[in-house]
């Protein structure tokens, strides 16, 4: 796929830009509940060890750059398939009904549109498949990217001279993996259900190959000279409608707690192995999975009525409270979600923040133990996480990174 051009955090309407506005502060109220009820700096032990000199205040960043899929995609797909894709009434491009995240961080970071690269693109896993390709099979136009794909689509643009702005004063951002979940095969389901080991285990390789593809992406930005590289973890997968509709609600959030852990341990290792080769890149952490738990055991706080309707599928019934849902879709957040995220990743890079993955797993681990068609998965996992981590979790990492051994 050729190089995606600048400036896909494009501008809107200013009859949307309006209504973002006038809805921002309420949402800004709402996520200073969640910042109040996050435990203190020294609650849990933090293994991403955040440069203090590399915060917002103390780093004037020359742009972002952005990796990932449709949750950060500003309009991509819609280019890579020659059409408005997704429809209205998805917004401009977007998986949402409104700006995403990206959209809304930039300026949090004193950027314009034109100082955002975004390569991310709707329907990309963690390595070089798109479930979008999947799904649509050989009736595209053109091969969609996954993340490894878009990283070499930037290499290239890169030592091409294409983008003149330096690397070590960039932001970058790595954020994937959740079709990672959407790509897994009907059979392992199937054999989840019946016990079969071989089905443990490959759902566990599948969390180890989805960890190890960020891994990857984040050493190749790093050897390019990236000064900070900002890596999102999983949301809970199994809170999203699609999942309960299909009934894979609780692989799901199995899924979305074992890449979670993994991804933790394995860029706590990442970055000491960085930092030995005198690369002084830092890896920041974006913990959207605790911010996610935290909206659902308080959602009024955040300004939420409803977390398990997608509002595109109420628009016909005209909602009274719009702005109160959560899922845009199936899968997809809606904006007011995006306002939080953004808000998220501007806290995390501001100042070095305690992992809270593990204690706020806690709740949904407990759910899974407790019932039986589960148990077995979770512990499944947990005994093969315990066989790899934490020593052996670099060994899992793709060559340029054991390079750095």
């Amino acid at each position: 796929m050729p190089p995606i051009n600048q400036c896909t955090a494009r501008s809107y309407s200013d009859a949307s830009r309006h209504e973002w506005k006038r809805n921002r502060q309420s949402y800004h109220n709402s996520y200073q509940a969640f910042q109040r009820s996050k435990p203190s700096q020294n609650s849990y032990y933090n293994p991403i060890a955040i440069d203090v000199q590399n915060t917002t205040s103390a780093r004037n960043y020359e742009q972002i750059v952005v990796f990932g899929d449709s949750l950060s995609d500003t309009g991509n797909l819609s280019k890579a398939l020659g059409g408005v894709f997704p429809p209205f009434p998805y917004f401009q491009g977007r998986f949402s009904n409104g700006p995403i995240w990206i959209d809304q961080l930039a300026p949090k970071l004193g950027l314009n549109s034109t100082q955002v690269l975004n390569f991310a693109v709707g329907g990309a896993t963690t390595g070089r498949v798109n479930v979008g390709s999947l799904l649509a099979g050989s009736n595209l136009p053109i091969k969609l990217p996954g993340l490894l794909d878009e990283v070499d689509a930037f290499t290239a643009l890169n030592f091409n001279g294409g983008n003149p702005k330096s690397l070590n004063k960039s932001l970058c951002v790595v954020f994937a993996g959740g079709n990672d979940f959407l790509a897994l095969p009907p059979t392992l389901f199937q054999g989840l259900a019946m016990g079969n080991l071989k089905s443990f285990i490959g759902l566990y390789g599948a969390i180890v190959q989805s960890v190890q593809n960020v891994a990857t992406a984040v050493t190749n930005l790093a050897l390019q000279g990236a000064g900070t590289i900002a890596i999102a973890n999983l949301p809970n997968l199994g809170r999203t409608p699609l999942s309960i509709q299909q009934g894979t609600s609780l692989v799901a959030t199995a899924f979305s707690i074992g890449f979670n852990v993994v991804l933790e341990k394995t860029l706590e290792q990442l970055e000491r192995s960085l930092r030995a080769r005198s690369l002084n890149v830092d890896l920041v952490q974006v913990d959207l999975f605790s911010l996610g738990e935290s909206v659902a055991k308080r959602p009024q706080e955040f300004g939420f009525t409803n977390l398990t309707d997608p509002l595109i599928k109420q628009l016909a019934n005209n909602p009274k409270n719009p702005q109160g849902f959560f899922y845009w879709d199936d899968f997809h957040p809606t904006t007011q979600v995006h306002t939080l995220i953004a808000d998220t990743f501007a806290r995390s890079l501001s100042k070095p923040i305690a992992s809270n993955v593990l204690a706020s797993s806690i709740e949904p681990i407990t759910a899974l133990l407790s019932n039986g068609a589960t148990r077995a998965i979770a512990e499944k996992l947990l005994t093969q996480a315990q066989m790899i981590l934490p020593t052996n979790a670099l060994k899992l990492l793709d060559p340029p990174v054991l390079a750095l051994r």
